[in-house]
């Protein structure tokens, strides 16, 4: 989904209160060098219309691949190239092992 701003806030209104901000990748690195305890909550940047580099194809198939179910992955791929639901899904069934990614 992209490298958006995040911001990672721990234990919220308690005494040991923590917020890290940054870009996904740097807030991930700085997260990876220690372990978290307590109540997290993870904000994240909002969809500002960034496209894709690969075909809709390809997109479609990574996206199923990360979990999303096939609507998810129809809705992101849509709104990541900026074209219709109906166009992604018709690029969907051209895909021969899509019950493949999905586990199905």
């Amino acid at each position: 989904m992209g490298d958006r701003s995040l911001a990672v806030a721990r234990e919220l209104t308690k005494l040991f209160e923590e917020t890290l901000r940054g870009r996904v990748s740097e807030v991930l690195a700085s997260l990876g060098k220690r372990s978290i305890k307590g109540e997290v909550v993870i904000i994240l940047d909002g969809f500002h219309g960034e496209h894709f580099k690969g075909s809709i194809s390809d997109e479609l198939k990574k996206a199923i691949k990360s979990g999303l179910s096939m609507k998810e992955s129809v809705e992101a791929v849509a709104k990541g190239f900026g074209i219709s639901k109906g166009e992604v899904y018709k690029e969907g069934l051209k895909i021969k092992d899509i019950n493949t990614l999905s586990g199905g």
